[in-house]
């Protein structure tokens, strides 16, 4: 009998060994299964995440960005566990969905270690999208084009400021002659003969009047005075919109997030923007889209808080840029050169000035060149084009109509299609500016339209997640203290819009 009970003890004993081991292989082969259900599950909340995209900013402006409240990102990983609890919640009820029950796991802790607003780091994020966009809606030629179509512009023109300088020293030459001739008249009108040279260069009283009166310089200023909205646009109606009392992302404090190690876009993507702008954007030469300007490039390029300050702002500048290039193709055309001289010098013979002769010309000149830059602008806002070296075929106005209350030539846009379009303008304006400044302000009209703000918007995410699951086969094993009470599995995703990002 002992023989036989010593048997049965070791038997027992191996019996029960051979079981742990089968239990705790089975245990191990668990592990397995259940960091892939991790795996899964992580990729189900993130997806969850994902799918609950801002609709307005996909549907008008093609770019996607998951929305959070002012408190950052803390919502996203309450959003995903709630996802995730609401799966095991229906499966748990449906016996069809448990098929591999032993493999089931819980996430216990869901955190959002980094984020990315559209808005952080100048708004790249934003126009990081935006740029695909454009690429994926257009074909590779519309970015060659528009890099042809820019390349046109007055490479030897002289700068804004510099015809800013220009026309005020035209001012100024304008005052010394009224001086001038405020001096004679006085001498005139009170019986002293005025000094002259010679007595056939003396000029009656009546003469010098007129002359005075219809100097195309001070036509220049008297138009400049006027308000160039109603000489360009003359019987077009200038849109009224404005922004109430708008906090611009440039003037507030923004949410931002700590998202680091991120590729910065390459220089060439800069005409994709623009692509993107005049895709997502009107102007004044194209159908508004129903934004809260209906001049949205404009005010890109002048950030005022009205359509009609931006679209003059704007216009004064195309002006300056035209009028340079007006300017350069006087100064080569010879007839008209002689032309302006010949007035100069009826001009300040009447004054007894003669050595004014050539800065009279050259401010004559500029007056002339100012006319032809607003047929050009005209021509810019009814849809024409504009070469960027002017012709005699391309000039429309005339020397002796600079006076009295002439308001310049309609102009034709006999270029046969080449040159460029009002809104390829606004992009040369654009390309000038600080990619900062234009992207925050395509972010304005964007807040204005959805009435979100795109500091709130986040496109880019990384979430780490703590999985649990109770021990199973392991509940068999009584080798030693077995104070083993479950499973943890940690692991981390990126989440983000951009495919190509996803781990």
């Amino acid at each position: 009998m002992r023989a036989k009970a010593g048997l049965t003890v070791f038997l027992a004993l191996l019996i029960g060994m051979m079981i742990a081991v089968v239990f705790g292989f089975l245990e191990a082969a668990r592990v397995s299964g259940l960091r892939s259900n991790a795996d899964m599950q992580t990729m189900q909340a993130a997806d969850a995440l994902l799918s609950e995209y801002h609709a307005g900013l996909w549907k008008n402006y093609d770019v996607l960005f998951w929305e959070s409240s002012s408190n950052g990102a803390e919502g996203a990983a309450l959003l995903q566990k709630q996802s995730l609890d609401q799966n095991q919640s229906f499966a748990s009820g449906k016996s069809m969905f448990r098929e591999y029950p032993f493999l089931e796991v819980s996430a216990s802790r869901i955190a959002v270690d980094a984020y990315e607003c559209a808005t952080d780091r100048g708004g790249a994020p934003f126009r990081e999208q935006a740029v695909i966009a454009a690429k994926e809606n257009l074909a590779q030629s519309a970015v060659k084009e528009l890099e042809d179509a820019l390349l046109q512009k007055e490479e030897d023109a002289p700068s804004e400021d510099a015809m800013e300088q220009m026309e005020h020293d035209a001012g100024e030459l304008d005052k010394q002659l009224e001086t001038t001739a405020e001096s004679d008249m006085e001498q005139e009108e009170g019986g002293e003969e005025a000094p002259a040279a010679d007595a056939s260069d003396s000029v009656s009283l009546a003469q010098k009047r007129e002359l005075r009166k219809d100097i195309p310089i001070k036509w220049m200023i008297r138009l400049k005075k006027m308000g160039i909205l109603s000489v360009v646009m003359q019987d077009k109606p200038v849109s009224e919109k404005a922004m109430d009392h708008p906090e611009l992302i440039g003037k507030r404090e923004l949410q931002t997030g700590n998202y680091v190690n991120v590729k910065e876009a390459g220089v060439g993507e800069d005409l994709w923007y623009l692509l993107y702008l005049q895709q997502h954007f009107s102007d004044a030469s194209r159908e508004s889209m129903g934004g809260v300007f209906d001049y949205e490039l404009e005010y890109m390029v002048a950030g005022k808080h009205s359509d009609e300050e931006n679209l003059k702002a704007v216009v004064n500048r195309l002006l300056l840029m035209r009028e340079g290039v007006n300017y350069v193709y006087l100064l080569q055309d010879v007839q008209k050169n002689n032309e302006a001289l010949l007035l100069a010098t009826a001009i300040v013979s009447a004054f007894g000035q003669p050595e004014l002769a050539e800065p009279v010309k050259h401010a004559i000149l500029l007056a002339w060149a100012y006319a032809e830059s607003i047929s050009d602008v005209r021509i810019l806002l009814d849809g024409g084009k504009l070469l960027p070296v002017k012709t005699s075929a391309q000039w429309h106005t005339d020397l002796s109509n600079l006076s009295g209350d002439y308001l310049g030539e309609e102009g034709d846009s006999a270029d046969g299609g080449k040159g460029l379009t009002y809104t390829q303008y606004l992009q040369l304006l654009l390309l000038a500016e600080k990619k900062e400044k234009v992207t925050y302000r395509t972010m304005d009209l964007i807040e204005q339209r959805e009435g979100i703000r795109m500091d709130q918007m986040i496109g880019r995410m990384k979430c780490s997640y703590l999985f649990e699951a109770p021990p199973l086969f392991w509940r068999f094993v009584s080798l030693g203290d077995n104070t083993f009470t479950g499973f943890s599995y940690q692991t981390s995703k990126k989440i983000s819009y951009l495919a190509e990002e996803q781990n």
